[in-house]
């Protein structure tokens, strides 16, 4: 069963990122798109991607109302995935 789900992630991962790649080249050669509508792509594909292969994303705490990095301790390969969402 375990090799089955990481099959259907690794699928799934592969064939949305093709997707959105596909949309943001024909978008920016159609559209000439600007960057926060890319912005916006990007987001929800990393959305879009963590929800589909089972990522649960816990917040604690509230962000400081001033400049502040954010940094991860890269446990995972879906670390900078989640940083874009």
């Amino acid at each position: 069963m375990k090799s089955l789900r990481l099959a259907w992630r690794l699928i799934f991962f592969l064939c949305y990122t093709t997707y959105i790649v596909t949309e943001i080249r024909l978008k920016k050669a159609l559209l000439n798109i600007d960057l926060r509508s890319a912005m916006r792509v990007r987001r929800r594909w990393a959305r879009t991607l963590l929800h589909g292969v089972g990522v649960r994303i816990a917040e604690t705490g509230t962000p400081p109302d001033f400049p502040c990095i954010i940094v991860s301790n890269h446990r995972s390969y879906l670390d900078p995935i989640l940083l874009l969402r």
